[in-house]
Parts: C-alpha cells; structure tokens; sequence
C-alpha cells in the first residue's frame, strides 16, 4: 500500500514510507533535543540578541573571543562577574589592579601573595605600607632594580658567591676586623714606609744590608778584640786597667790627668860624685848628655827643673848660672830650637845661686818651654849645663856617700815635664 500525502492511503496491503522533508519552518519543531552532531556550525548572524536567560550553564574560555564583551555587556549589579569565574592563570595588567587600602589585605597574615602572582614592578601608588609578615619570601629574579634601604638587609656572603673579577671601591671596605692572610697580595717594599715589623716577620739579614742606624745590644754578638782595628773606643767601652798592663810607647798627656806629666827622669847617686865646674858650661854628668829624649805634649809647654848639691861658691864676687842646649851640642835650646819661631827667650845665663849668700846648698833650678802647635808630638833632646861667671873660680857638685866621713849627699835630678793645656804663659823677649 503506498500512501500519498496530498491524497491519502491508496490500495491495500504494507505501507512503505519514504519521506523526503525539505525547507522546514523551525517553528514546526516545538520539543525534543537536537543531538549535537545534527546542529552545525553556526555564524554570529544566526545567534542575534540572545537572552541570557535561554544560556545556562558555563561558556568555555575558548567560546568568548579576546577583547569581544564590551564593559556594557558586563553589568557590575546583579549581573557582576562572580570571582570563581576568573581564573589564576596569568597576572593581572597592572592598570587592571586598583588601588588597594591595607584593610584589603588579610590584616592576621594568613597568606601571602604567590610570586608568580607578582608582575615585574609594581608602583608604589598601588601599595599600601607593608609590615614585614606581608611580603612572601621573594626570588632574586623578581628584584631588577633600586637599592637596598640598609645593608643589614644583605646576608653575609661567602666569597664563594662573589664573582672574582669583580672590583670594589676602597671606599666600599670598612676598617673592621683583619684581611686573612691569603687575601693579602704580596707587596713591594716601597709600599711600607711607616710602622715597625713584629721581630718574627723578619727574615734574617745579611749584616751587608744593615748600613744605618743603630743595632739593639741584644743583637750584637760578643766580639773578640781581635775584630776591632780602627777608630777609638767610648771611654765607658774600656775597662780600669792595671798600670802593669802599659808596657810599650808614650802616652800623650791628652790622655792623662790634668796633673803635670813626668816625660823624662834621671836621678843620679854615685859614690861620693865630684864633678868641678868652672868658668865654661859644662854638663854636671855625662848620663845628662844626649839622653833626654821626649816627644812634645799637645798642651806644647813642658818644665825642665835640675835639683843638685853643690858647695864652693864663696865669693860674693862670682855666681853659678845655667843654661839649657840640644843634646849632645853646645847649641843654647831656646835659641837654636825655639827663637826661630819667636815663641820664647834664651835660657842662657838664668842664674841658679849667688856666691855671697849661698856659698853651699841643695837647690833647684826650673825652665819652662813654650813650643809651636806644629812642633806638637815631635823629639826633643834637652841637656843642662852650668858654669861659674868668674875666671879661674870653681864649685864641686857632689851626691852620693862619702866613704871616709859618712856623709850621704842628695841625688842629683833631672826632670822633664808636660804642663796641662790650661797653663798660662806670658813671655817676654827682653827686659
């Protein structure tokens, strides 16, 4: 049986339906669900003012193009976008974040912002004063720039984490505490002017590098004398000596006391000596000729004294004069030696005993030399003669004992002596 829509069924027996529906109006479709796969793709001109009341259940993010919803299709009333629609992928554009009071931020601390939620920067116009429980704990990434507000804010590196090649500023390094020992380069020695090493940072020296100043005794070795040959000792470096212990050469009276200085000595004791002298100059004994022999002292003055005994002078009308020669000659000392520099008189004539009063005696008779500076530490030879001033007259000079009346007559003495350099002498060149 076949059925014809427009007519009805015709004839008889099985209906075989095939219905071919085109150009349907949907207002024709009143109930019922279109399976997914039988609903197309649709453009934006099929879906026109919708009501948002036929929508129910979630858009996919992916249904809502970028930048399509306009401010005036999301209500902040009763239609306001509820916060579990927004999701926390990405971070928020900072124009899109108002400005936030602290009372917005949980004031007991509970939570703390997630880094990842943090953009690079964020003006401080959007920020309120922080307590130090508000900040999270932050990557070193998320700090690009401006300065710490202290340095207690920096932990204390080791060196580990400071790169080699970098360089501070002097200014940078404060005086507290030491530079470890390997921190320290080596220097050049013209880079230490000032300050005194520790004993035990110096290496030891060769004494060839030591060329000034003065060493600590303790650094002196005990030396043998036989390692000082020149200059002169302090005279606190020199101990008391025995006299025993001078058995060589001539002091110079600079290095004796002030005291008059014996250069030369001769006491002569014989046997009853008698030596006679007459009317011509004469040495009393032959040990006086040529055998005074002494260096000038730096003071340049010396005294010569001869001491005897003598009798026979007993005539007032004779004296007994003396002179002083040159060793060994008839030459008068002060004369030839002396006069040529003008520094003093003759010694010729000096008058020793007058014959009316002293016709015997032990006397003494004294000169003394003044020499030239440049005459200082050179040999000098003296002799003492005497004569009578009366032609024919004659004096004994005894010392000695006597055998035959047991009489003992003084020495005879001769003596040379240096005078100290504060001597005062006024010398005269006539009379």
């Amino acid at each position: 049986m076949a059925y014809n829509l427009r007519t009805g069924l015709i004839g008889s027996g099985d209906i075989d339906v095939n219905v071919s529906l085109n150009n349907l109006n949907a207002a024709n479709i009143t109930s019922g669900v279109f399976g997914s796969a039988l609903i197309p793709t649709l453009g934006d001109a099929k879906l026109s003012d919708l009501n948002a009341a036929k929508l129910s259940g979630t858009l996919s993010a992916d249904r809502i193009a970028s930048g399509s919803i306009s401010d005036a299709k999301l209500s902040l009333g009763a239609g306001s976008i509820a916060k579990d629609r927004v999701n926390e992928s990405g971070a928020w554009a900072e124009t899109e974040i108002p400005t936030l009071p602290k009372s917005k931020i949980d004031p007991n601390h509970d939570t703390q912002w997630d880094v990842a939620d943090l953009p690079g920067s964020i003006p401080t116009s959007k920020l309120a004063t922080f307590v130090e429980g508000d900040i999270p704990n932050l990557s070193a990434t998320k700090i690009t720039s401006g300065t710490f507000a202290s340095a207690d804010r920096i932990p204390t590196l080791p060196s580990s984490k400071i790169d080699p090649a970098t360089t501070f500023a002097k200014s940078m390094i404060n005086t507290a505490g030491e530079w470890p020992l390997g921190d320290i380069p080596d220097l050049p020695a013209t880079k230490i002017t000032s300050g005194l090493f520790d004993i035990a940072r110096i290496p030891g020296l060769s004494a060839g590098y030591i060329t000034s100043g003065q060493l600590d005794a303790a650094r002196i070795p005990d030396l043998s004398a036989t390692k000082i040959t020149s200059d002169t000792l302090n005279a606190a470096r020199i101990p008391n000596l025995d006299a025993a212990k001078i058995t060589s050469g001539t002091i110079d009276s600079a290095r004796l006391p002030s005291t008059h200085d014996i250069l030369d000595y001769n006491a002569i004791n014989g046997d009853y000596l008698v030596n006679s002298i007459g009317n011509t100059y004469a040495t009393i004994d032959s040990s006086l000729r040529s055998n005074n022999v002494v260096t000038v002292p730096s003071s340049a003055m010396i005294e010569v004294s001869l001491t005897f005994y003598y009798n026979g002078l007993s005539s007032s009308s004779y004296n007994l004069l003396g002179r002083l020669v040159d060793g060994g000659t008839d030459y008068e000392y002060v004369d030839q030696v002396i006069n040529n520099a003008n520094l003093s008189q003759s010694t010729d004539n000096t008058l020793v005993a007058e014959g009316a009063s002293s016709p015997s005696g032990y006397t003494t008779v004294k000169w003394t030399l003044k020499f030239a500076s440049s005459q200082v530490g050179d040999d000098i030879d003296i002799e003492p003669q005497l004569k009578v001033d009366y032609p024919g007259a004659t004096i004994a000079v005894r010392s000695g004992l006597n055998t035959s009346s047991g009489v003992c007559f003084p020495s005879t003495i001769f003596k040379i002596t240096a005078l100290p350099t504060t001597t005062s002498m006024l010398m005269y060149s006539g009379f």
